[in-house]
């Protein structure tokens, strides 16, 4: 077993050049030894990023906690530990946790995240990422926050949801929950994919077609209470208009089973 005291000591000696992440924590590629890894260690910016993010999430029925850091990497911990048991769930694996620092050392998935995909590798990989979805709901799992740019397609060609660094509320209805799940990875792939209109409904059609009625019915049910478009706006950069997300809504709500054709019919 590899003792990674050093690394953890000072992992920025190990990192890798231009090996930065884009993240509310500070997130960087590490060589140590034959190791390829993942540091995260979160800093002053990343309470003041949860605290933004816990407000931004009000939005969407308010299920993340506010919590200090030490907290948040409890919980992903113990999130991974638990994923990671699931036959044929893609998550990292934890390879070293130092609470006290707030340093933990995850294994290196090699790839590329979500939004540096081609378009034709955007729309395999969110059909991909739903499976991976629906696997961990039919453990009684949820992910919290199931945002698109949270999704990794790896060089051996699985996807993998990444970054679980908040703290969401283990609802008595798990079902909600896993409903909530959906209606955040629908809505956030708009702006993931840089505004791409008709894989945003794609994403949404995706996520309609749950495995689980009673995901489903729960979906329709706290679809039809999602905000007017300008409160969207903040935490999907959707424009004001409304008609994108009135056409998520109506996908959501009804649920049909075909994926619309051209979004132009929706503009």
């Amino acid at each position: 077993m590899t003792d990674f005291t050093a690394l953890v000591a000072n992992p920025k000696d190990f990192m890798v050049e231009g090996g930065k992440f884009r993240s509310s924590n500070k997130v960087y590629r590490v060589k140590f030894g034959l190791h390829d890894l993942v540091v995260k260690n979160p800093g002053i910016l990343s309470e003041i990023r949860d605290m933004y993010y816990f407000e931004q999430d009000k939005i969407f029925y308010g299920n993340r906690r506010r919590a200090p850091a030490k907290l948040r990497l409890d919980q992903e911990v113990k999130t991974l530990d638990e994923l990671g048991k699931i036959e044929g769930v893609n998550v990292p694996t934890v390879a070293q946790y130092a609470r006290e620092s707030k340093i933990l050392v995850l294994n290196y998935i090699p790839g590329r995240d979500f939004r540096n995909l081609t378009r034709d590798e955007k729309e395999i990989t969110l059909e991909k990422a739903m499976d991976q979805l629906e696997l961990i709901h039919s453990n009684g799992k949820f992910i919290g926050n199931a945002h698109t740019k949270k999704i990794r397609l790896g060089e051996d060609g699985k996807v993998y949801w990444v970054g679980f660094c908040g703290i969401y509320e283990q609802e008595r209805d798990i079902v909600r929950s896993q409903a909530i799940d959906l209606l955040k990875f629908a809505y956030s792939t708009y702006m993931a994919s840089d505004g791409d209109k008709d894989l945003t409904i794609r994403a949404a059609a995706t996520a309609s077609q749950h495995y689980d009625s009673r995901v489903r019915e729960r979906l329709s049910e706290i679809t039809y209470l999602v905000p007017k478009s300008w409160k969207l706006k903040w935490t999907t950069r959707m424009p004001l208009g409304g008609k994108i997300s009135e056409g998520i809504k109506n996908i959501l709500y009804d649920q049909e089973t075909v994926i619309p054709g051209p979004f132009a019919k929706l503009a």
